[in-house]
Formats: structure tokens, sequence, C-alpha cells
């Protein structure tokens, strides 16, 4: 299953499309001479667009798929990331239908790209920026052996820019405030105990990374953790 870290990357080319769509724009129409031959520019623009229109709707497949897998609920940003994104797919389409068979509404490709461009900027922010910028955080921080083994340090460094500890609401996973009193897991529907989350910590269930290489009186520690709350 693709993880959200890789889909993130995986979104980063849209954005070089998006400026390339956009430079090619302003020297297309924004200067009163041309500094480069228009038809060769216009190819350009052309060709990124079209790339661009189809990688996003590559890109929210994969979205659709990682969240079924993850059985967790859409967060407020999730839902804001999948608006945007809508929105950004229907101007694109609107933006490409005008340009080959409305000819006389061509006045209105310039504001609806540049639209399309702020929305694509918001939708990337929303989505691959958050989870890269989190991802880069646990990538820096040192291995796990030699620091405070208390699960709710464990939890804090490792757990909690995906999770919440003392609520069931979503972030990016499932909430897991309550297990011990909800006596299951929220997304493998596993019981809730010492082995089963320490199982899900080894081989996860759904788009999360694997901890395996935590020691494991750190993984007993944290299952504790969690099962107190």
């Amino acid at each position: 299953m693709i993880s959200l870290t890789l889909k993130s990357w995986l979104s980063m080319p849209i954005l070089g499309l998006g400026v390339i769509q956009l430079v090619t724009a302003l020297e297309l129409l924004g200067r009163p001479e041309r500094r480069f031959d228009a038809q060769r520019l216009r190819r350009i623009h052309q060709t990124a667009g079209r790339i661009a229109f189809s990688w996003i709707i590559v890109i929210s497949v994969l979205c659709f798929m990682i969240l079924r897998a993850s059985g967790g609920e859409m967060t407020s940003r999730g839902a804001v990331h999948s608006l945007t994104a809508v929105l950004l797919v229907v101007l694109l389409a609107v933006k490409i239908c005008i340009a080959r068979f409305y000819r006389k509404l061509f006045h209105l490709v310039v504001p609806l790209g540049l639209v399309s461009f702020v929305l694509l900027l918001t939708t990337l922010t929303l989505s691959a920026g958050v989870h890269l910028t989190a991802s880069g955080r646990t990538a820096l921080r040192p291995p796990a052996e030699g620091r405070a083994a208390s699960g709710q340090t464990l939890f804090v460094e490792e757990c909690a820019d995906c999770h919440y500890s003392d609520k069931e609401e979503t972030k990016i996973g499932p909430g897991l405030g309550g297990l011990a009193q909800r006596g299951i897991l929220p997304s493998s529907k596993r019981s809730a105990t010492v082995e089963n989350i320490k199982a899900q910590l080894n081989t996860p269930y759904g788009a999360m990374p694997a901890f395996a290489d935590l020691p494991e009186a750190d993984k007993d520690a944290l299952a504790a953790f969690l099962l107190r709350r």
C-alpha cells in the first residue's frame, strides 16, 4: 500500500508543472513584446497543463485508496484539502474546455489560470506540505535507544504528529483516546491489548509507517500508556 509520504512526494511534480504553466501564460499574455517563440510557449503550456491535470487525477485516486485503507475518518484539514482539490480539478477542466471549444470566453482563461494556481498551492500545502514537514521532523529525531522510555514521552515523539492520545477524533490517523474503554483498535478492529498494539507497531494496518525498530521495552511502555487512558 502506498504511504502518505510517498504520495506527498509524488504530488511535488504538480507544483513544477503549475509554475511552468504560470510562467508561459505570463510570457504569452502579459508582455507587450514577445521574447520567445509564441508557438513553442503555447505548446509547452498546453503539454504541462495536460500532464498536470492527469497527474492530479492519479494523486486523487491514491488519496482515496489511502483514506479507505486507513479506516480513519476525515479530519477538518483533510476535508478542506479535498474541497480545494475538487475545485482545482473543476477549474482546470473548465479552463481547458474554454481554451479548446468556447473561444468567445477566452478572456476568462487568465483569471481561471491564476485562481487554479492559488488553489494548487493551497491544496499541496494542506496535504503534502504538512505531511512532509511532519515526516522531516520524525526523520531528524535520534534513535529510540537512549531516550526516556516512558510511554507518554514516546507517544509525543513518535505518534503525536498523526494521533491524539486523549480523544477519539481523527488527526491524520485515528484518535487513540479511551482504548481500554473501547476495547478495540480503531483501524484494525483487533482487541485493544498490549500484544495487538505491538503487532500494529511492527506490521501496521493501512497506511501507517512501521515502528519495528523500537526496542521491545519502548513498545511495552507505549502500549501501557495507551491502555491506561
